[in-house]
């Protein structure tokens, strides 16, 4: 399926903007901005992982990244507003696994 992102940075939001299209099965995305999104994208692979909120949480960031909705989100949640049609899959992480659902802090 192909996504149409628009990309805005949290300093420059016009200046960094990205308008693109994500093709999730085959990795490819075009657009205005498409080759700064690629070149950041490529950088966080190397990286080897991704750093997600809370600190200080992570995942892999694997060559797999072009096509996973979720290294995806994480990944350009680091430079970008992260777009509505991919904060469902934004990476979840509590505090304590064995707290309960309803516990209040």
């Amino acid at each position: 399926m192909v996504h149409e992102l628009y990309l805005f940075a949290f300093r420059y939001p016009t200046q960094d903007m990205a308008h693109v299209w994500w093709n999730d099965e085959t990795g490819e995305i075009k657009g205005y901005g498409a080759d700064r999104v690629r070149a950041f994208l490529e950088r966080v692979i190397a990286e080897g992982y991704i750093r997600c909120k809370p600190p200080p949480c992570s995942i892999p960031a694997t060559d797999g990244l072009f096509t996973d909705h979720t290294q995806m989100a994480a990944a350009l949640a680091l430079g970008w507003k992260l777009p509505d049609v991919l904060w469902q899959y934004y990476p979840r992480f509590t505090d304590d696994p064995e707290k309960p659902e309803d516990a209040v802090d």
